[in-house]
């Protein structure tokens, strides 16, 4: 055997409770320093990363020209403040309503910046103010559902006379972040109009997030507290640096600032494992690592690069996640609370990838901008660095990321396809896990599956966020629930959350041939389930072009007859007398999943979803249910998939 067949046939295993030390611990708190902070960082003056009005010269007159008919679509906007009934309702009812009056400032400032900067004629520059205006006269930068709201203001209503100094959240961190890249660009202009206009902003900044952030260190997402912190430590942190770097003209307090955010975010890097996947799913990468990227970028480019921590392989893993994650037609794998369809900045990943020297990264996010016709949307950070590299990302073979397979060995989150490279033929990813964490589900053991790019059995993913969704009622929503993964209720019993709900002696190993991954899910489930053993077996047999999943089993008794559940995308015909249940997919392939005849007693129920789970998936998902017919404590089930129609 030569030295690629072993590298091609290696096993690799990962046992529950063997996960390797991290690699990474305090990077970023030893590699950037005070006093490397002190040595390096330009001054406010000095730092110029992008070029003002009428001079974005590398990019074409048509893609300026959809970016000045959006800003027209604002020249006569009312903008709103946060109206009181908003906080209010959420109070009573868990409804986010204050999410579009919030959302609105952000984003229409970013889309009349842009305009601005293309048209250069001073058209949008009064719908500027008066969206930076309306900003300034609110309250609160945050949501009736942020939780730092709700625990320091019981009043249901923000409290400006309350002294304390203002909450810092997702919000604030976007509002603060596009204005602030408003005064940048367009602070002479907002100076011959007013005077009141640059002053009002510094000192809505310096109240709003400077000051707080500096001073403050009891918010949950600083990570201060010793809990472990998710996206919105990078969210706000790449913020809160927009700000200091273009606002703070105080170089002590400057200094003191990007100390503290270095220190903050590396409380978000130590809790990353060592393959560094994303443990809230590949939707919520543009906000973790992502920002993440965008902070090390920011330092990278007021320091003229000599702060530079693109090289650590960390750094890496992260990036290349979100490629990994990819499935076809626009589609990603999506555990947790991900969607199916995920939008991210081409600029992003592009700018990712260069960085880190993957051309996959760099060719992804090339592919993305092509099909979003040129144009990148979003945040005004992200839009001006995509668009600084917009020359250059022209230029790169737009091609999407499909790898044959991918491996997270401490997220145990597996993907595998036929062929690299190709949607055709089947792609299987399969996850173990631990129920715990913020954004994750009840779905340890759970799986995926496509057919030449089309789905067969699915994630619904998360509904519209409400109330409920990050508070106690979690787990009564069924998309959190295992039911509503392709899963067994076992007894009637589902899993339960929590970090020792988990699944155990997880082992994956793969070659060009076949891919086997293995799991006992019985610690997932309660007490009551009475189950000793569960393991799930699956094995993709790449030549043959069929996946079979093995369920052996252990039960302590017998209460009532287990269900295997499966969230199916389109509506299969059943047959179950010959136990064959048919997926005719969309481009007419057929897929035939089978099982032995009289096992189970199969059932199709359609399943009730909202907006959200609609735009990922269309109008109907159902849940296909296979009772078993014995009341054995200890037997071993197959259910087969083959490409065809037997």
């Amino acid at each position: 055997m030569n030295y690629k067949q072993f590298v091609l046939l290696l096993t690799v295993m990962l046992f529950v409770g063997s996960i390797k030390a991290q690699d990474h611990k305090d990077l970023l708190k030893n590699k950037i320093t005070e006093d490397l902070i002190e040595k390096s960082i330009l001054p406010l003056a000095d730092w110029k990363p992008f070029p003002g009005a009428g001079k974005w010269t590398q990019i074409p007159d048509s893609i300026k020209q959809k970016y000045i008919k959006e800003g027209e679509a604002l020249l006569d906007t009312k903008w709103e403040s946060v109206p009181a009934t908003s906080y209010l309702e959420f109070a009573a009812t868990g409804k986010r309503a204050d999410d579009k009056y919030l959302g609105a400032i952000p984003d229409g400032l970013s889309t009349l910046i842009m305009a601005e900067l293309f048209e250069n004629k001073g058209r949008f520059i009064h719908p500027m103010i008066d969206c930076i205006w309306t900003a300034c006269e609110m309250s609160l930068w945050a949501n009736a559902s942020s939780p730092l709201f709700r625990s320091e203001d019981p009043q249901k209503l923000p409290d400006i006379s309350n002294g304390k100094l203002p909450i810092v959240d997702l919000h604030c961190g976007k509002i603060s972040g596009a204005i602030a890249w408003a005064h940048y660009f367009f602070k002479d202009q907002f100076d011959l109009i007013s005077p009141v206009i640059n002053k009002r902003i510094k000192e809505e900044i310096n109240r709003r997030i400077l000051t707080p952030c500096l001073e403050r260190s009891d918010f949950f997402w600083m990570g201060y507290d010793g809990r472990t912190v998710n996206n919105w430590n990078p969210w706000i942190n790449s913020n809160w640096l927009i700000c200091t770097l273009l606002i703070e003209d105080n170089v002590q307090r400057r200094n003191k600032s990007i100390a503290k955010i270095v220190e903050s975010t590396n409380f978000f890097l130590n809790g990353y494992k060592n393959d560094g996947g994303c443990d809230e799913g590949s939707t919520y990468w543009s906000q973790a690592p992502g920002s993440l990227f965008e902070i090390l970028q920011l330092l990278n480019s007021a320091s003229a690069n000599k702060i530079n921590l693109f090289h650590e392989k960390i750094i890496s893993k992260m990036g290349l996640f979100i490629s990994q994650m990819y499935i076809a037609n626009d589609r990603f794998v999506n555990y947790a609370d991900a969607s199916s369809r995920v939008k991210t900045s081409p600029g992003i990943v592009y700018n990712y990838g260069q960085t880190i020297g993957d051309s996959v990264m760099m060719k992804f996010g090339s592919y993305l901008l092509q099909k979003d016709g040129g144009y990148i949307s979003g945040h005004i950070n992200r839009v001006l660095w995509g668009l600084a590299s917009y020359p250059e990302i022209v230029k790169i073979e737009p091609q999407e990321p499909m790898f044959q397979d991918s491996w997270f060995p401490d997220l145990q989150i597996m993907t595998a396809r036929y062929k690299n490279g190709s949607n055709s033929g089947f792609y299987i990813t399969a996850k173990g896990g631990v129920n715990g964490g913020p954004h994750s589900h009840n779905d340890a053991g759970n799986f995926m599956l496509f057919y030449n790019g089309n789905p067969i059995l699915v994630d619904a993913g998360v509904g519209v966020y409400s109330g409920a969704t990050f508070g106690p009622g979690r787990y009564k929503i069924w998309t959190m629930q295992s039911a509503y993964h392709n899963l067994p209720a076992i007894n009637g019993e589902m899993q339960r959350h929590g970090e020792d709900s988990a699944a155990k002696n997880v082992k994956y190993s793969c070659n060009s041939k076949i891919v086997h991954f293995d799991m006992d899910i019985a610690g997932a489930y309660p007490k009551e389930a009475c189950v000793k053993q569960w393991n799930r077996n699956i094995t993709f047999n790449r030549a043959a072009q069929t996946v079979l999943i093995d369920e052996n089993y252990e039960l302590t008794k017998f209460i009532k007859p287990t269900e295997l559940n499966f969230l199916v995308y389109a509506k299969p015909i059943i047959d179950p007398v010959k136990g064959i249940i048919l997926f005719e997919l969309d481009n007419k392939s057929m897929v035939t999943m089978n099982y032995k005849s009289g096992v189970f007693n199969p059932s199709l129920e359609e399943v009730k979803m909202d907006s959200k789970i609609k735009a990922a998936w269309g109008e109907k998902l159902y849940r296909l249910k296979l009772t078993l017919n014995n009341s054995k404590l200890k037997n071993k089930v197959q259910i087969s998939f083959k490409e065809g129609k037997i």
